[in-house]
């Protein structure tokens, strides 16, 4: 069955709409890593008070370069919103929403420990005060996973460690 249909601000096709999907109560927050020759984009979807979707905003890839897969990964708490861009050495860009609904990028997380091709941000997971960062590709294939944690004193995200495999 098919309950809604969601018509996007941008027609651009091979996008890959769905690659990544993160709810809340009243908003849907879906990734198309592949729009713009793989640049990426999100979709913001707010539900009306009536049950239907309304397409809220379209949040590109604040990096201008192409390939970067920008919202491959999505991760949502509260008013902060996580988006992957695992390519190129990979970040997660943080976006918070303000008391009228508008996003916006307040920082961006990225590890020095990382390969170009580890893809920092391939998978997102929130618990607490803390986001793991997955690259499955670092370490030669064996992977690793970067913890942030909020410093809610300073307002900002910390490096606070790294998990890796080992023989």
């Amino acid at each position: 069955n098919e309950t809604a249909k969601w018509a996007l601000s941008d027609t651009s096709t091979k996008g890959g709409l769905g690659s990544s999907v993160a709810l809340t109560e009243t908003h849907a927050f879906v990734g198309a890593p592949a729009e713009g020759e793989d640049h990426g984009a999100v979709y913001v979807f707010m539900k009306e008070d009536s049950g239907s979707w309304s397409q809220q905003l379209r949040i590109a890839n604040p990096d201008t370069s192409q390939g970067l897969s920008f919202g491959s990964a999505l991760a949502v708490d509260g008013n902060n919103l996580f988006i992957s861009a695992p390519e190129e050495g990979g970040a997660v860009h943080v976006y918070h929403a303000d008391d009228e609904g508008n996003w916006t990028k307040e920082t961006s997380l990225s590890s020095d420990q990382v390969a170009d091709n580890a893809r920092f941000g391939a998978t997102l997971q929130l618990h607490g005060d803390k986001v793991f960062v997955g690259a499955p590709r670092n370490a030669s294939g064996s992977g690793s996973v970067h913890v942030f944690a909020h410093n809610a004193y300073e307002d900002i995200w910390q490096s606070s460690g790294r998990l890796v495999a080992f023989d």
